[in-house]
């Protein structure tokens, strides 16, 4: 785990978080990106934590190919992640 006690020179207080790596990258095609506004080939990414003993499990994410950020939604807008396998039991 990481703490971040200053920045600058300067105590801000402690923000602790997860070192993670990347373990999936997938192409989805071609796809908008509305933070660089322009169409662009997207990645599907899963990252997990390093440390083996983390209460946190992995994290899916979109990344755009141009830019790196998450801009696949429309702003205001989020995606609900699923599950592998949810969907194949829903009528």
């Amino acid at each position: 785990m990481t703490c971040l006690t200053s920045v600058d020179g300067a105590f801000i207080g402690f923000v602790c978080g997860e070192n993670y790596a990347e373990i999936h990258r997938e192409s989805v095609g071609e796809r908008w990106c509305f933070e660089c506004r322009k169409r662009t080939e997207y990645f599907y990414v899963v990252s997990a934590p390093v440390d083996p003993m983390s209460w946190y499990g992995p994290n899916p994410a979109y990344e755009c190919g141009s830019c790196g950020k998450d801009g696949y939604c429309f702003p205001g807008t989020w995606i609900e992640w699923e599950e592998p396998g949810e969907r194949e039991g829903k009528a």
